[in-house]
């Protein structure tokens, strides 16, 4: 139940077409994704052509089914987007079985055809055994600088080997995962060339991604992150949620956690441009309790992961957000899920079981991934504060192997090398051992490097207002 792993971004279009295109021109489809949505028998397939193609007719298609005799086709839509190589294209794929291999390929007879990609449909409902990668804060492996103005899909864009923002997509593709999870700040505003960095793995393995604070830096951004991450959310909103096998995944808009509102006098450059005010967005609140609870109650759900891009708890160079502890943290100490994935300090960083910022034998894990590429930060304090298990600074991603009632996680960098490794036990699992009289401790086992030392100077201030 594998799927293959292409690393082919272009493909040459055949004789015959050629012969019906302006000399120059290069508008195979390129830039493949695959995002879930909302109905699990269903997905969405997004990717690129060249802004200059000639005329609308015909729309390319994706062509897709169990086999490469395929059987099924849907019909792509466009969204002309200013400032990019290309124009994005999407589909929608129905009546998905789950846990099949899905073959498609994507184009027309004008303008041309991808090579057959496979990726794998979500597992039947209770499956327990499966792999989830994730990272945070990327960009683009690709130079812009170079592309010569008839460029189109990045074609004369140098590719740059050594750039850690595609080095990470061949490490997790590595791992062979079955989901992949982004932690926000995806492109950085190089939003082609980021699509074309990710497409060996995003075209073979769903790809899904919460909204980060530079994906919202212009108008022009929040445009392309909606169309080329169609995420199962209501219109106009960035949270949602999926289960996949028994894990609820639970995507947050850490961007919105607050009232936003435009700030005057913006720059042409800064078009859109939006500053958090005092006022807390109190129906992503309202949404974030529902959403636990309901998880929580839910006997066939083993594990329950929030993610998204500003941490809660950290000790880099953003540190924790304050905004988010106070309007969140209640939230979570209720329901207490099992681990939460953030990003934004690029860096990795691990918290002990916590309960009201205190290491607790029935707390939560916070992890900080935010090593997928962009300059690394430092942390804020040499001493690691005590709330803190671990930490690394380096390029890296994060691998979660489900498998039953345990998860482990690794840090994994881009040799291979795991930075940190950890289990938790499902929270059901340590219940019926605390009531068969087994001993309570944390069931977050380190295999890492584990910091204890005095609680970091921010934290105790911010801890010391909530007081």
């Amino acid at each position: 139940m594998r799927r293959l792993a292409f690393l082919v971004a272009f493909l040459a279009l055949a004789p015959g077409v050629l012969a019906q295109l302006p000399p120059g021109w290069s508008v195979a489809p390129s830039g493949l994704h695959v995002a879930l949505d909302a109905d699990p028998t269903a997905a969405r397939i997004v990717w690129l052509m060249a802004s200059d193609a000639p005329g609308p007719s015909p729309a390319p298609v994706v062509q897709y089914g169990p086999t490469t005799a395929y059987g099924s086709v849907a019909t792509g839509t466009s969204a002309r987007l200013q400032g990019e190589w290309s124009i994005v294209w999407s589909a929608r794929l129905a009546g998905l079985p789950p846990a099949t291999d899905i073959h498609y390929r994507v184009g027309s007879d004008l303008h041309g055809w991808t090579e057959d990609r496979v990726f794998t449909t979500p597992p039947i409902p209770g499956t327990d055994h499966f792999v989830v990668t994730a990272y945070g804060d990327q960009g683009s492996a690709y130079d812009r600088t170079t592309v010569a103005g008839s460029s189109v899909n990045g074609v004369g864009a140098r590719y740059n080997e050594s750039d850690p923002t595609g080095k990470v997509v061949k490490a997790v593709l590595a791992r062979n995962p079955d989901l992949h999870l982004h932690l926000g700040d995806v492109s950085y505003g190089a939003w082609d060339g980021w699509q074309l960095t990710t497409e060996p793995l995003a075209s073979t393995v769903p790809y899904m991604a919460a909204i980060g604070n530079h994906d919202i830096d212009k108008t022009i951004d929040v445009e392309n992150y909606v169309a080329r991450l169609p995420m199962p959310s209501a219109p106009g909103e960035h949270h949602y949620a999926f289960t996949f096998g028994t894990a609820r995944f639970i995507a947050l808009d850490s961007e919105n956690a607050c009232v936003r509102r435009v700030i005057p006098g913006a720059t042409p450059m800064q078009t859109g441009y939006t500053k958090c005010t005092d006022e807390a967005n109190d129906a992503q609140v309202e949404w974030i309790e529902r959403e636990l609870a309901a998880a929580r109650s839910d006997p066939a759900i083993k594990w329950v992961i929030p993610f998204f891009h500003r941490p809660m708890v950290s000790d880099g160079k953003h540190g924790p957000n304050a905004i988010l502890n106070a309007l969140w943290l209640p939230v979570f100490e209720r329901h207490k899920p099992d681990l939460v994935l953030q990003g934004h300090d690029h860096l990795y960083e691990r918290s002990k079981p916590l309960l009201d910022w205190k290491p607790h034998p029935d707390g939560i894990v916070y992890v900080v991934s935010g090593g997928a590429g962009r300059a690394l930060y430092e942390f804020r304090n040499e001493t690691p504060p005590a709330w803190e298990a671990a930490r690394a600074r380096a390029f890296h991603y994060l691998s979660l192997a489900f498998d039953g009632d345990r998860l482990t996680v690794e840090a994994v960098d881009l040799d291979g090398k795991v930075l940190d490794a950890f289990t938790l036990e499902s929270r059901a699992s340590r219940a019926a051992s605390r009531s068969g009289g087994a001993d309570e401790d944390p069931k977050a086992t380190p295999a890492g490097p584990v910091g204890f030392a005095a609680l970091a100077i921010l934290v105790a201030a911010w801890v010391a207002r909530r007081a």
